[in-house]
């Protein structure tokens, strides 16, 4: 079993190799990333190779595309139900508008008819007062015959 101590020093010897070629040759790119997860590994004590974790990338981004389909699904019905409430709310709204239309017109026509009750009440006060006063004249009359 190698050592830690064996293992960094092999790292090491890897990265002086990679550092003579390329940067964009076949090696060089192909172990891009690959010597920090060995230095991770050597770090902390487990053993994780990059084809493990472009794996677990793949899985996870499986998992996320049927995610975000579902999201999507989710969405798409949020959005009907919005577009339901919203015209829901302008039919209400319409109604609204048309009712208080019809209760003004219903208001001006009760005001209306209020104010011919005020003038039709103003004008049996006038003439409960002049009969009032027309009786009055015919008790003095009275009162004149009998005295």
């Amino acid at each position: 079993m190698t050592s830690k101590a064996q293992e960094r020093k092999a790292l090491n010897e890897i990265k002086e190799i990679l550092v003579q070629l390329e940067p964009e040759g076949y090696v060089r790119t192909a172990l891009d990333g690959c010597l920090e997860i060995a230095a991770d590994n050597i770090d902390n004590d487990f053993a994780c190779s990059m084809k493990q974790r472009a794996e677990a990338a793949d899985r996870d981004a499986s998992k996320y595309a049927v995610l975000a389909e579902q999201r999507k699904a989710e969405i798409e019905q949020l959005n009907s139900t919005n577009q339901s409430l919203r015209q829901d709310r302008d039919t209400v709204s319409e109604l609204l508008v048309k009712e208080r239309k019809q209760n003004a017109e219903e208001i001006n026509r009760l005001n209306g008819i209020i104010a011919e009750c005020r003038k039709d009440s103003d004008d049996k006060e006038y003439q409960i007062q002049d009969m009032a006063n027309q009786i009055l004249k015919l008790k003095a009359q009275v009162y004149d015959l009998t005295f």
